[in-house]
């Protein structure tokens, strides 16, 4: 599958197949800002849809993360290994680098991967 990169709704550059994509994710994010129930069900759909997402590998490890259960880092891991496998821009590899130390538990990491991100 080619792979463009694609400005989302924040001018932000993604690693996407196609606009729609792009649109799809920013989507999800704008669910996610607003607490909308199904932010999970609709991400998973955006994975089935469009599997060589690699920011939305990321995102959808961010999102077990957040459950705060130790239970869902082999899924987080898992999710990670498959936006390692695809290409991606340095600010993903940063966000891959965030949800790498996210994972490990060195939360210094994670922030310092998080503030590059937004210093970049």
């Amino acid at each position: 599958m080619t792979h463009c990169d694609i400005r989302d709704i924040r001018g932000l550059t993604l690693t996407a197949a196609n606009s729609a994509a792009v649109e799809r994710f920013d989507a999800v994010i704008e669910d996610l800002y607003y607490y909308r129930l199904g932010v999970g069900d609709r991400l998973d759909a955006l994975l089935q849809e469009f599997p060589a997402f690699v920011l939305a590998h990321v995102l959808k490890g961010y999102f077990l993360m957040s459950e705060g259960s130790v239970e869902s880092h082999p899924k987080a891991r898992a999710y990670l290994a498959q936006a390692e496998a695809l290409p991606a821009n340095p600010r993903e590899r940063l966000h891959q680098e965030a949800l790498r130390a996210w994972i490990a538990q060195e939360l210094s990491a994670r922030a310092a991967a998080w503030e590059q991100i937004l210093v970049e």
